[in-house]
């Protein structure tokens, strides 16, 4: 069976093996002479070639084995490497690139982060009449934007003297507009995120330590978007922030 072996195409061990195991386990049909006593199947042959008393090979059968069984080997060489499944994805890259800044008086304001932008950081200097800082930032996942759905389009509205605000699941907040003086109302306006169609996460979440309103400037961390804050007392009171990381399942 020497001469069988010497066409065969270089393929990894493995699915070489696959194919001579299934050549030898009668698998492969190769046709033989007619007129010869062997059935037609690689197994006959195997057992003439081994000098079985029951079926001799004619030298028709031989030289149809020499030609067929490359063949073969290498159809179901093919065939096995088909089988092998795929190796897991590789996992998504997620960026979050700067977006618009802008500051305006506390007092009587309303900021809405530009279309497909979020909330990553905010920060405050002074009284209710001070200046207040809104940084907003662009998500991409392999190099793809994320599209912002503003869902709550009337806002969430709190007493900003004393509120603990979170958005929905899997949403971060978009704006915040403030009306009056310290004891006036803070409404919260946020917005899910979808890439290619399909929804991106964002979890877990996490909260910051307390800083005083009055002078605190506040940044989310790699890959994290704003979803939350609190507040207690005026504008000497402590704010806290809540964070969430993005991340993408497909």
């Amino acid at each position: 069976m020497r001469e069988a072996t010497e066409g065969r195409i270089d393929l990894p061990t493995g699915t070489l093996y696959l194919a001579w195991t299934r050549f030898w386990s009668g698998w492969i049909t190769v046709p033989a002479d007619p007129r010869s006593p062997c059935r037609r199947t690689t197994g006959a042959i195997v057992a003439a070639t081994m000098n079985s008393a029951h079926c001799r090979p004619s030298s028709k059968d031989t030289d149809m084995l020499k030609k067929s069984l490359p063949a073969a080997l290498a159809a179901t060489a093919v065939a096995a490497l088909t089988l092998v499944p795929a190796g897991p994805a590789a996992a998504a890259t997620i960026e979050i690139r700067p977006g618009q800044v802008s500051t305006l008086k506390q007092s009587n304001s309303k900021f809405n982060c530009p279309t497909n932008e979020v909330l990553i950081g905010r920060g405050h200097r002074g009284d209710e009449n001070g200046d207040t800082t809104f940084h907003c930032g662009r998500i991409y996942i392999d190099n793809v934007q994320v599209t912002v759905l503003r869902l709550d389009i009337w806002g969430t509205k709190t007493d900003e003297n004393n509120h603990d605000y979170h958005t929905p699941a899997n949403q971060a907040i978009t704006g915040i507009r403030h009306d009056g003086d310290e004891n006036g109302d803070t409404i919260y306006y946020s917005g899910a995120l979808f890439w290619q169609g399909k929804a991106v996460q964002i979890t877990p979440r996490q909260l910051e330590g307390w800083v005083r309103e009055n002078n605190h400037a506040s940044m989310g961390g790699t890959n994290q978007v704003m979803t939350g804050r609190r507040h207690t007392g005026d504008e000497n009171g402590w704010t806290q922030y809540e964070y969430g990381w993005i991340s993408y399942s497909g």
